[in-house]
């Protein structure tokens, strides 16, 4: 689809409340934005929940549809705030695995932009990674990097189990503010620019 193309279609459904259009926008892209949300929140389902919801604010936000500057940028944008957002709030109601927040770029981001998006999150983990205190920045590495159990990491650290699920929850949550604090900044930029209010 081109440019053109979304441009009108926005433009319809902004000035003529044109649900088809939407609709086409929608069969276009929702393909691509699946995968990509899949990559962060590893479920079909939440995937769908988190693409659904983009659209359906853009629906409710048709009126300022036409103000988006770069439609495509900003639905990746929005898919992905959504999903950071997904996984922040997962973490604060149970302990997020790794898995969890592992962005799979080669598999399910074959575009460049999907690609750009992706390393941009793993560039904020990392941040928060390299932040942490040194021994929790060691037990991280090994658990994440490495693929070590605890008792293992325990025994080769010579510290406790204990200890090591203390430092694994303190990197945790330490990544889990920066995703969150960073999809709130980006979605905030994205959402005035076609929101009024």
């Amino acid at each position: 689809m081109s440019e053109a193309e979304i441009r009108f279609l926005l433009a319809r459904m902004s000035m003529d409340d044109d649900h088809s259009s939407l609709k086409k926008l929608y069969i276009f892209f929702s393909t691509t934005l699946l995968n990509f949300a899949y990559s962060f929140v590893k479920s079909n389902e939440v995937a769908e929940e988190i693409v659904d919801d983009v659209f359906l604010r853009i629906w409710l936000n048709r009126a300022h549809a036409t103000e988006i500057v770069n439609f495509k940028s900003y639905l990746y944008a929005s898919v992905k705030n959504r999903s950071l957002n997904h996984l922040s709030n997962a973490y604060l109601r149970d302990v997020v695995q790794m898995e969890d927040i592992h962005v799979d770029i080669q598999d399910n981001a074959p575009n460049g932009e999907e690609q750009l998006y992706a390393a941009d999150t793993m560039q904020i983990i990392e941040q928060a990674v390299n932040a942490l205190p040194l021994q929790c920045h060691n037990v991280y590495k090994l658990v994440k990097n490495e693929g070590m159990k605890y008792k293992d990491v325990a025994l080769h650290l010579n510290i406790s189990i204990k200890t090591v699920e203390y430092h694994m929850g303190n990197a945790l949550r330490s990544i889990a503010k920066n995703l969150a604090e960073e999809s709130f900044s980006v979605y905030k930029i994205s959402v005035d620019k076609i929101s009024s209010n």
